[in-house]
């Protein structure tokens, strides 16, 4: 377990920008490499990516969220051995996530970090905090169509 722990990324950053009415980009960075999606509204896949982080600090093995897409999508898998301090996480993009027939087929790997757990929970909170600073409940709901998930946000402090 040291041995990942020894490869976790502990600079881990989120971002999530609301780049134009219900569309935003999350951007994820560890150690300098990483990825930037694309996300729409259809789910509220910010709620579901803190819930997400809500569970790897609760101690969980593994977690996913569901980031929506028109039809494409990305789902981040979340997974760790028993008691280890390191996550990896993998970014699989899917053609027709909407589609519920056909949602997790023809998966493709666009990123894997190996992440500190205790980083990864710092960057979802850091995240929550600047979103709600920079739109504020009212304004991030107006924007974005679902209501700021501010007790999911809380759980991470």
């Amino acid at each position: 377990m040291d041995d990942a722990l020894s490869l976790a990324a502990t600079g881990v950053t989120m971002r999530w920008t609301l780049v134009q009415e219900r569309h935003a980009a999350l951007a994820i960075t560890a150690e300098g490499a990483g990825v930037e999606l694309h996300v729409t509204y259809v789910r509220d896949s910010f709620a579901d990516l803190l819930a997400a982080a809500s569970d790897i600090k609760l101690g969980a093995y593994s977690t996913y969220a569901v980031l929506s897409g028109e039809p494409a999508g990305h789902v981040l898998f979340f997974s760790s051995l028993a008691e280890a301090e390191a996550v990896m996480l993998d970014v699989v993009a899917f053609p027709a996530i909407s589609a519920s027939l056909t949602r997790f087929s023809a998966g493709e790997l666009r990123w894997r970090g190996f992440l500190s757990r205790q980083a990864l929970v710092d960057a979802a909170a850091d995240m929550a905090a600047e979103v709600l600073a920079e739109h504020g409940e009212t304004g991030y709901e107006r924007r974005w169509g679902h209501p700021f998930p501010a007790g999911l946000a809380a759980r991470l402090r």
